[in-house]
């Protein structure tokens, strides 16, 4: 509840355990829930005119980059949802922090823009999940997750560049351009060494990049292990993983 009165409505998930009254289709045969209270005008609007909750899965395939606004959900999904509820674009770009209840140490099972440190700062002491797994407690602990169709390699940009036609790159750094490869090729996800804006800007980019016709690679490059920067770099590599 401390951390609910912190930070919800926003970008929370919490993990606890499920009433029968929550169906088994919901939790995919676990005995656990995911509770979330978005911090959107339009969805709280939405959820004020209903008396019960809405289970939604993403909307996006599986294991491919997140939307961040309806023209992803309609590329991807277009013609198999009858409508889509236009609520702009996100305004934190990437997923919500999961963090779980059902142990005695609360654990975070997802990093996302609430970081370890603001939680410590109220909770005190957390565990965090490690690595991957092919049974997940949560969304985003796939060993491939968050993939361009495009093969994404993660790096060193300037020694990764050799191996390939400069000319067919795409680049996606942190806050510099790379001299060797076409402008018209590169993203910068934030000049000013914004962590808040390169999350913002990161799947987006990646959708972009991946839709580029004159690219057969995109090379990225991890930003600083701190805060939100690990949340982005556990994106970065899992979408980096199927190579």
């Amino acid at each position: 509840m401390k951390l609910l009165k912190t930070f919800s409505p926003g970008p929370l998930t919490v993990i606890l355990k499920k009433k029968k009254i929550v169906s088994n289709l919901i939790t995919g045969n676990k005995d656990t829930v995911a509770i979330r209270i978005p911090n959107h005008k339009l969805t709280l609007e939405l959820l004020s005119k209903i008396d019960f909750p809405v289970a939604a899965p993403s909307a996006n395939p599986f294991s491919y980059v997140s939307p961040t606004n309806p023209k992803h959900v309609n590329d991807n999904l277009g013609d198999k949802i009858p409508y889509i509820l236009d609520g702009g674009q996100c305004e934190v770009g990437i997923e919500s922090t999961v963090i779980s209840f059902i142990e005695d140490i609360p654990k975070i099972l997802r990093y996302g823009k609430i970081t370890k440190e603001n939680i410590i700062s109220i909770i005190g002491n957390v565990d965090t999940f490690q690595g991957n797994s092919d049974n997940p407690d949560s969304p985003g602990q796939l060993k491939i997750h968050y993939s361009p169709n495009k093969k994404l390699i993660l790096g060193n940009i300037e020694e990764l560049i050799n191996n390939f036609d400069k000319k067919k790159i795409g680049i996606l750094s942190f806050y510099k351009t790379i001299d060797k490869v076409p402008k018209e090729n590169q993203l910068i996800l934030s000049k000013n060494k914004d962590l808040n804006e390169a999350s913002y800007n990161l799947f987006n980019y990646l959708r972009i990049l991946d839709n580029m016709s004159n690219i057969d690679v995109i090379i990225a490059e991890k930003l600083p292990d701190v805060g939100l920067g690990i949340a982005i770099n556990d994106r970065l590599k899992r979408a980096s993983e199927k190579i």
